[in-house]
């Protein structure tokens, strides 16, 4: 059961990414393609524009102190939610035959 679990958080984790990017991947110009004056693509060449935009704006991937906490991402936060939300409906109507 805990290896279900564990599983199950993983995964809703990607979806949870996926659902983002859907999100963002409407807005023109893309926000991964352009330095539109936010911090965390300032600086970024063509080549590492999108890789960058993922660790820097989508998961905050920040260097840490030892004992620094880590303030939640709230558009991330929203979209895994909407992924447990999916999974749980999924799994509430069943599979019919």
């Amino acid at each position: 059961a805990l290896e279900c679990f564990l599983v199950s958080v993983y995964y809703n984790m990607i979806i949870g990414w996926a659902l983002y990017y859907l999100v963002m991947s409407m807005r023109s110009p893309l926000p991964w393609t352009v330095d539109n004056g936010a911090a965390c693509m300032s600086g970024a060449t063509a080549t590492d524009a999108a890789e960058r935009y993922f660790r820097q704006c989508v998961t905050r991937d920040l260097p840490l102190a030892d004992e620094q906490w880590v303030e939640p991402v709230a558009p991330m936060v929203a979209s895994l939610a909407c992924a447990w939300l999916f999974c749980f409906l999924a799994l509430r109507r069943g599979i019919e035959s």
